[in-house]
């Protein structure tokens, strides 16, 4: 029995066609483009340039993550150095008097704890 040969309803040239990057993020063509990028969305599961979106999307979080930084000081990575010297005082001495280290040892535990040299160490702790 012969094939029947179906009749393409796009021509294959259209997709060999480069893809113009002009037209992402375009307001009239492409209005949400990196913009609402949601794996969750109806929209976003459908649209065919959901990796190159997730792309710009967050390049553009970056932007605004570098522009809130700059503005604003982050709490979290903010550096108390007398809280951080009570800290490590503290930690130093819970060792110290434990009775399980030396005074040597204690010193480089807490160095190591905290990621420090111990001349750093030495110094907070005579604070």
């Amino acid at each position: 029995m012969p094939r029947k040969s179906r009749k393409r309803s796009v021509e294959p040239d259209t997709f060999l066609a480069p893809i113009d990057i002009k037209d992402f993020g375009d307001p009239d063509k492409d209005p949400c483009f990196g913009k609402l990028y949601d794996l969750n969305a109806n929209e976003c599961q459908v649209c065919g340039d959901f990796e190159l979106c997730a792309i710009a999307f967050s390049q553009n979080l970056q932007k605004k993550r570098l522009v809130a930084e700059t503005e604003t000081k982050a709490k979290d990575l903010e550096l108390n150095e007398l809280d951080f010297g009570m800290e490590v005082r503290k930690f130093f001495e819970k060792k110290a008097l434990s009775g399980k280290y030396s005074k040597a040892k204690a010193l480089r535990t807490t160095a190591r704890r905290y990621r420090i040299k111990l001349t750093k160490v030495k110094e907070l702790i005579k604070q």
